[in-house]
């Protein structure tokens, strides 16, 4: 691996670092945080709000990262997870932390991003080495996270863990800004569904919110168990995230994953034309977007290529749908195991 890889792999791995770091040293300062506000419940959504909004991040953070590059968006959730551990450090309710904690779950994209940045930078031999370094950096640094939370819990007190995750993402922030460069951005064709990925929070927090205070109000308390009942009723309806049905059918390979796949496709059936994948990659592109629109569910691509053809036409006047039709019905495929 050369230098300037090396600092690549490095800089993506202060990321990540910043994302475990933001998981674990928070644990060894809850007892003191329990022992200050005197509402173990209260003080346990510390962790949950996190969590919460790391799971609906990372099911949208690789999407985002193809659309408006992944260079961006890692910088815009560091730039989060600084903030977030701002307002838990100058928090003076639990109330506060807990808000803080949640800005600070936006770290939950950070390590698709982090697989993406090497696929998008690393020469195709060194990126299983690369990803491995990653792995190993997070679940490294998830331990000594924990053994840092208490040393700073005992010695500055519990709220100087969020010191300490605001320096390193300082830290993270600026060594992406030095050393990765600037990426291409992705075709901007399909779209995140925004409200499907935001909705899982409050779903599964009103679960969460409910049932923590079963013991408390008692389990036949209709007020109190209110919440829980209404999310488990919108637990069950359709929610999608980034175009892809968690509750519902669509299952999408992500599009990272099937490049080499799309490449050789490419090599195969248009490389006597003297053209290259950086051609037919909006197309390739374009038919994994079709897979992953809740609009053609269960459709075969007889039933969808008209409208598909049309759209096609209507966006890129320029580019005839015949010459890119069977690039796009490949990624469509693909994507959807058909």
């Amino acid at each position: 691996m050369r230098r300037e890889q090396g600092l690549i792999v490095a800089a993506i791995l202060t990321a990540e670092v910043c994302s475990a770091l933001e998981s674990t040293m928070v644990l060894a300062a809850l007892h003191s945080w329990i022992r200050i506000y005197k509402e173990p419940a209260l003080v346990g959504w510390v962790v949950t709000s996190y969590l919460l909004v790391a799971g609906s991040t990372a099911a949208i953070a690789g999407r985002l990262g193809d659309i408006f590059g992944r260079r961006r968006v890692i910088l815009c959730l560091l730039a989060a997870c600084g903030t977030g551990s701002a307002i838990s450090a100058f928090g003076n309710a639990i109330e506060w932390i807990i808000v803080g904690r949640a800005v600070q779950g936006l770290a939950g994209g950070i390590l698709p991003l982090a697989y993406a940045l090497l696929r998008e930078h690393l020469p195709e031999d060194k990126v299983p080495l690369g990803v491995g370094m990653v792995v190993a950096a997070a679940t490294l640094s998830g331990s000594l996270g924990l053994l840092l939370g208490g040393y700073l819990t005992d010695t500055f007190g519990p709220n100087s863990v969020f010191w300490a995750s605001m320096a390193w993402a300082a830290l993270s922030f600026t060594a992406i800004v030095a050393i990765v460069p600037r990426g291409r951005i992705g075709s901007h064709v399909g779209k995140v569904d925004f409200a499907g990925g935001l909705m899982l929070c409050p779903i599964i927090a009103v679960v969460l919110f409910g049932v923590s205070n079963g013991n408390q109000a008692g389990w036949d308390d209709t007020k109190r168990m209110a919440p829980a009942v209404r999310g488990v009723a919108v637990h069950r309806q359709e929610v999608s995230i980034g175009g892809v049905r968690v509750y519902g059918h669509v299952v999408v390979v992500a599009f990272d994953d099937l490049a080499d796949d799309f490449r050789a496709h490419c090599q195969a059936q248009y490389a006597v034309q003297g053209r290259t994948y950086d051609d037919f990659e909006p197309a390739y592109r374009y038919g994994h977007a079709l897979a992953s629109d809740t609009r053609y569910d269960g459709r075969t691509w007889d039933e969808i290529e008209p409208q598909a053809r049309a759209e096609w036409e209507r966006r890129n006047p320029q580019s005839a749908w015949e010459r890119f039709k069977s690039a796009a019905r490949h990624a469509w495929e693909r994507a959807t195991r058909q």
